[in-house]
């Protein structure tokens, strides 16, 4: 990411996105890439949860990885 005129880092976009956002679009993607894979969809949908579920730490673990970097 490039410099502002402040001379602040511009954070990425995936540092700016709610973690219920995340875990929305985790659900979302996982469910119906199962589904379109051939899985039944309770099988879709329960994995697609725990996609959904984790993507919040994934987003919160490179938050911590950007922020020390970035110190």
């Amino acid at each position: 990411m490039g410099q502002l005129e402040d001379g602040k880092r511009d954070t990425p976009w995936w540092y700016r996105v709610p973690p219920l956002a995340a875990s929305t679009i985790g659900y979302a993607i996982a469910g119906i890439l199962l589904y379109l894979n051939g899985l039944s969809a309770v099988a879709s949908l329960a994995l697609g949860a725990v996609a959904g579920l984790a993507a919040p730490f994934v987003q919160g673990f490179a938050q911590a990885a950007y922020d020390k970097r970035h110190r």
